[in-house]
């Protein structure tokens, strides 16, 4: 059967840890990466209360007048941290090809818990392990935190994703 839809994936399952959990929605991914390139998940164990909290503190920084979040900008062009402003980045540019500037503006931010090992400062590493750059704490109480207890469940949320992908190639 080929998908002609976006699937909605229930990954309950395969947090379960039982592996007949685990198979069929590794299956189910795997259908959906195959058929349409996309999937919708649902139970990702994400709490909603982190996402609700990161989501209102998001547009409390974007709301925040240009001077302000410019206290943050992206220390340089290839350091993805920090905040960029509308029209300052082009996705077609990364194609070699001149373009008007994205109509978007964004807060980015990486790991914070970098090892100090030569992998992570090494010059091939380049700026993939930079340090983040946050607003005040007096400015927005509770970002830095939020956004590091945010960045860490989707990382866990992607690893569980990548064995998922994984477990359907087998």
């Amino acid at each position: 059967m080929t998908l002609h839809y976006v699937p909605i994936i229930n990954l309950a399952p395969y947090f379960s840890g039982e592996p007949d959990g685990k198979a069929a929605v590794a299956q189910a991914v795997n259908q959906a990466c195959k058929d349409i390139g996309f999937l919708v998940i649902t139970e990702h164990q994400i709490p909603k209360e982190l996402i609700d909290k990161v989501s209102g503190l998001t547009r409390q920084f974007f709301d925040l007048p240009l001077a302000e979040k410019r206290k943050v900008d992206r220390p340089s062009p290839e350091m993805v941290r920090g905040y960029s402003a509308i029209a300052e980045e082009s996705l077609s540019y990364s194609l070699e090809e001149s373009a008007p500037g994205d109509l978007k503006e964004s807060f980015s931010i990486g790991p914070s818990n970098v090892p100090n090992e030569d992998y992570y400062h090494n010059a091939e590493a380049g700026s993939h392990f930079a340090p983040n750059v946050w607003p005040a704490e007096a400015l927005l109480p509770g970002f830095k935190e939020a956004y590091q207890a945010y960045f860490e469940a989707m990382s866990e949320l992607a690893q569980s994703l990548m064995r998922l992908f994984a477990l359907g190639k087998v």
